[in-house]
């Protein structure tokens, strides 16, 4: 089951010139991923399988939102791997058809997150 997100996008190539604001367009995403309201810079390969992207929440805000998301859906934790640390996360939940679900997350010098979430078979 793939979920729906949408999303401003503000920094958008306009008329062939660069902008952070002004022509920007909402984004719709699908991906088997929960994603957080806020987020930019936000990038898919292997048809969402693997995704990346920034969110101003903190690294342990991400942490706690993706334990949630995955134990509600009835993942397990791979907690012998869990790294919360306050400035990275990572986390694998075991459990879905694709394989392991992986979440590495790191704080940036910009006060921003970056978040990475993938399939992979461990």
């Amino acid at each position: 089951m793939k979920n729906t997100y949408q999303y401003f996008a503000g920094i958008v190539l306009c008329a062939g010139i660069l902008v952070l604001s002004g022509c920007g367009s909402n984004v719709t995403i699908e991906t088997q991923f929960p994603l957080p309201d806020e987020m930019e810079n936000f990038t898919e390969e292997m048809a969402g399988d693997k995704v990346n992207f920034q969110t101003d929440m903190s690294t342990g805000d991400v942490y706690e939102f993706y334990k949630k998301a995955f134990t509600d859906q009835g993942l397990v934790e791979r907690e012998m791997v869990t790294v919360n640390d306050g400035t990275t996360v990572n986390l694998v939940f075991d459990g879905h058809d694709k394989g392991a679900i992986v979440v590495q997350a790191v704080a940036l010098p910009t006060g921003n997150t970056n978040v990475n979430i993938r399939f992979e078979n461990l």
